[in-house]
């Protein structure tokens, strides 16, 4: 990890915060994810496949 993604990444975390404490109930986490655990979550669907992706 080089430091510009280490900042950004502190950004993001300050923001989830806010955003927690402005609407608890509005929010889905209290801590951003890492690009690793996205991989991870991915890693098994086929994603190489797929023609179309629907994100919700």
């Amino acid at each position: 990890m080089n430091p510009d993604d280490t900042i950004n990444f502190q950004l993001l975390d300050m923001s989830i915060t806010r955003e927690f404490l402005r609407s608890p109930l509005l929010t889905g986490a209290i801590a951003p994810s890492s690009p690793a655990l996205a991989q991870a979550m991915a890693a098994g669907l086929g994603l190489h496949r797929a023609n179309v992706v629907v994100e919700l």
